[in-house]
C-alpha cells in the first residue's frame, strides 16, 4: 500500500469514528462497546445513567455496572449472540440499583471480538407495571368480596365477573 492509499484509509477510518461518536452522543440510550469484559467506548448517556463522568467509565469492568446475576446473563447472551432485548439490574456509582433493558450485538472492534450494546433505564416503566398489578389485585379483591354482582362487559363479551 502506498502513502496515498494509507492516507485515504486513515481518513475513512477517522470519518467512520466521527459518525459513530455523533450517533452515540445523539441518543438518550447508554451505548457502549464491551471487549474482554471491559468498557472500551461509552457515550455520555451511559456515564450519566450510572452516575459517572464520561472519562471515568472507560476501562472499567462491565461487572461494576450490574448485579452479579445480571453479569452472568450478559455473559450468556454474548456467548449466544443474542440480539433481542433483555432485562438486567444496573448498579450506579453510589450503589443504588435500577432496571435496564439491554440490546446487544456481537461485532469486531479493533480487530477482535467485542459487543456493542444499547441500554435503556426502564425504572419508571417497571414501577408503573408494579402499581398497575397492585391496583388490579386490589380491584379483584374488592370485587370478589362485594355482596353485589360485578362484571365487565367489553364489546358484548364478559371479560370479568366476580363470584356473585
Amino acid at each position: 500500500m502506498d502513502k496515498k492509499e494509507i492516507k485515504k484509509a486513515e481518513e475513512a477510518l477517522r470519518e467512520s469514528e466521527e459518525k459513530f461518536h455523533l450517533l452515540a452522543e445523539a441518543t438518550i440510550e447508554g451505548v457502549l462497546i464491551n471487549k474482554k469484559e471491559k468498557i472500551w467506548e461509552a457515550n455520555k448517556a451511559f456515564a450519566k445513567m450510572f452516575g459517572y463522568k464520561s472519562e471515568e467509565v472507560i476501562g472499567l469492568p462491565v461487572s461494576e455496572f450490574v448485579t452479579p446475576s445480571s453479569f452472568e446473563v450478559i455473559k450468556k447472551n454474548i456467548q449466544a449472540g443474542l440480539e433481542l432485548p433483555y432485562e438486567i439490574i444496573g448498579v450506579k456509582k453510589d450503589g443504588t440499583t435500577f432496571d435496564i433493558e439491554a440490546t446487544g450485538k456481537n461485532c469486531i472492534y479493533k480487530g477482535s471480538p467485542a459487543r456493542v450494546a444499547a441500554l435503556r433505564d426502564i425504572t419508571e416503566r417497571k414501577q408503573a407495571e408494579r402499581v398497575l398489578r397492585e391496583s388490579e389485585k386490589k380491584f379483584k379483591t374488592l370485587a370478589d368480596e362485594s355482596p353485589n354482582m360485578i362484571f365487565i362487559n367489553k364489546k358484548r363479551k364478559i371479560v370479568y365477573a366476580n363470584k356473585k
